[in-house]
């Protein structure tokens, strides 16, 4: 994954370019840092575990990131309160693929399909305490969600 700043054609950093979209030719991607994931699982990534960032999301205040790893099975987070040297914060299983998420508050509302093929669709809503990295609320969708 990699983090960054949008620059503006002053090459300053800014929050959010106002124009509208025809007028962003002049704003840039610049990479500060890059958090592999596979650092979740071990420290040099020297791991033969495939692990991916998919859908990622920010905290209200900017500092943490959440990403579904379907692959995995789980929502990873990731302390930017540093962008320049991001800290892997671990990650919560959530017994299925993860398809969507979103933050409210302290709170990862993350979808999770569990379907064990397409014909019998299951899944559930899960609810991941931040702080705690556990999961506090599980709803039974009674089928497939996605985002």
């Amino acid at each position: 994954m990699n983090l960054g700043l949008v620059e503006g054609p002053s090459g300053s950093p800014v929050d959010s370019p106002t124009e509208s979209p025809a007028d962003l030719s002049s704003y840039n991607f610049a990479r500060i840092a890059t958090a592999p994931v596979c650092l979740q699982l071990d420290g040099n990534c020297n791991i033969d575990n495939e692990t991916v960032a998919e859908i990622i999301y920010a905290t209200e205040d900017g500092m943490t990131l959440a990403y579904t790893d379907g692959t995995l099975g789980a929502v990873g987070l990731i302390d930017i309160s540093d962008p320049s040297a991001p800290a892997m914060e671990g990650t919560v299983d959530v017994g299925g693929e993860p398809t969507s998420l979103v933050i409210k508050g302290k709170y990862v509302a993350v979808g999770v399909n569990t379907s064990p093929d397409y014909v019998n669709p299951s899944g559930s809503l899960q609810v991941i305490d931040i702080d705690t990295q556990s999961i506090v609320a599980t709803l039974d969708m009674m089928g497939q969600p996605d985002s």
